[in-house]
């Protein structure tokens, strides 16, 4: 019989390698990697089993595990490696470190309580269920499959606007039902969006926000989650401030900066260097990136947290503003006199030429008319038109216009262009 595949757990392994994964088999015996747990070790009477080292932290190991109800899923054991060590499968305070180890693991059983509270939302990680064994304390996640918002920029790089928002716009819906439940992250970058797999749509990923870390609750009523290590890049400089202090402009803060690494393919620099250096304009970055983005951007990533965007639903909104394409207004010209009367031309794009070569066409029959003779051109919500330098010109209720000056246009202005009239109005 094939010997057991401690990722996938499937009995697949031969030669050392594993025929349903790929991957290489680890040991089955000896030490864990980093003291971690042997692969195949066994928690909870034996409905689950632990398998390879997935990610250490500073607080924990994560491994792959099989449960037997909820299938692979990904593990995280508390293992403070700076204060604990492991003996056999248990994990003991080292020197005189036992408050600490107790303090620490209070703090990341407070994650899982905290994570509980935010299961209703389908971009927030899911935690499956949390045990105590081994002198440590235990939870099981959904185990992602996917990649990280940060790989998928090594990869790719910079991305249009639109489609960073369309991929953040999830995140920025978590963490508003995040900060509603009192729940601050301070800890988000692009390595704590996950990119789910999405069988369905394999170009549209799902994104999910992860990486919780030990979490409190101040006399505020806030919850924060996360590491208390700034993030280089991504922390705004407030995130030293007493914790009573805090709050979710914090998270402003780090998203847009994430969305700034997202449309430039560049880490926005640290906060204490901003003050001296500044930082260089998205717009020089991506000329994709609008005067009106660019604004938003740099209010969000403002360094003085009161003349920063206060929530998230702030931020997400004048996004959303800046990057929502421009409704063009549908206008209709209707020929009132010529030898087209009765037709009707529909405006809805942002610029259209008329004339008997044109995007609307005159009747060829008319010579008065130029082959481009005018255009019609809609900006900042109105509709214009421009005389192309016709040979007999355009004219707006019987006057003619200067050529190649924009006039705007009224509802049931008259509109002269060759032997036609048409009648300008709103749709």
């Amino acid at each position: 019989m094939n010997k057991m595949c401690f990722f996938c757990f499937k009995r697949s392994v031969q030669h050392g390698r594993c025929t349903s994964c790929g991957r290489i088999a680890s040991a089955s015996s000896g030490r864990g990697a980093n003291d971690a747990l042997l692969p195949g070790t066994q928690l909870d009477h034996g409905s689950i089993i632990v398998g390879e080292v997935l990610g250490h932290g500073g607080f924990g190991i994560t491994y792959v595990a099989q449960d037997s109800t909820y299938g692979v899923i990904a593990l995280k054991e508390f293992f403070p490696r700076s204060i604990a060590k492991r003996e056999g499968t248990c994990v003991t305070a080292t020197g005189e470190d036992d408050a600490s180890y107790e303090r620490y693991m209070a703090d990341f059983k407070r994650e899982v309580k905290h994570l509980l509270n935010l299961q209703a939302h389908p971009n927030i990680i899911k935690v499956l269920f949390d045990i105590s064994e081994n002198n440590t304390f235990y939870y099981g996640m959904e185990l992602l499959q996917g990649e990280s918002l940060r790989a998928l920029l090594n990869r790719k790089g910079r991305m249009d606007p639109g489609k960073a928002f369309q991929l953040l716009e999830p995140i920025l819906d978590a963490l508003i039902f995040a900060h509603n439940k009192k729940t601050l992250h301070r800890d988000i970058a692009p390595d704590n969006i996950f990119l789910r797999n999405n069988p369905r749509d394999p170009e549209n990923p799902s994104p999910c926000l992860i990486d919780f870390g030990a979490a409190f609750t101040d006399k505020n009523g806030f919850t924060f989650v996360a590491p208390a290590v700034a993030k280089r890049g991504f922390s705004p400089p407030d995130q030293g401030l007493p914790y009573d202090q805090q709050g979710p402009f914090i998270d402003v803060y780090a998203i847009t900066a994430t969305y700034y690494n997202m449309v430039t393919g560049h880490v926005p620099p640290p906060a204490v260097e901003r003050q001296n250096k500044g930082i260089i304009s998205a717009s020089a970055l991506n000329p994709a990136v609008s005067a009106q983005l660019e604004q938003v951007i740099s209010k969000g990533m403002e360094l003085n947290h009161e003349k920063r965007y206060q929530t998230v639903t702030e931020l997400k909104a004048a996004l959303h503003a800046a990057l929502e394409p421009k409704r063009i207004q549908i206008a209709l010209l209707i020929c009132d006199k010529g030898p087209m009367k009765g037709t009707k031309f529909t405006l809805n794009k942002a610029s259209l030429t008329i004339g008997r070569e044109a995007d609307l066409r005159i009747s060829d029959m008319d010579r008065l008319a130029s082959r481009k003779h005018c255009k019609v051109i809609f900006a900042g919500g109105c509709w214009y038109i421009e005389d192309l330098k016709s040979h007999n010109g355009t004219s707006l209720n019987h006057q003619k216009i200067p050529a190649g000056q924009r006039v705007k246009l009224a509802p049931n202005v008259l509109i002269g262009i060759g032997q036609e009239e048409f009648l300008f109005n709103i749709k």
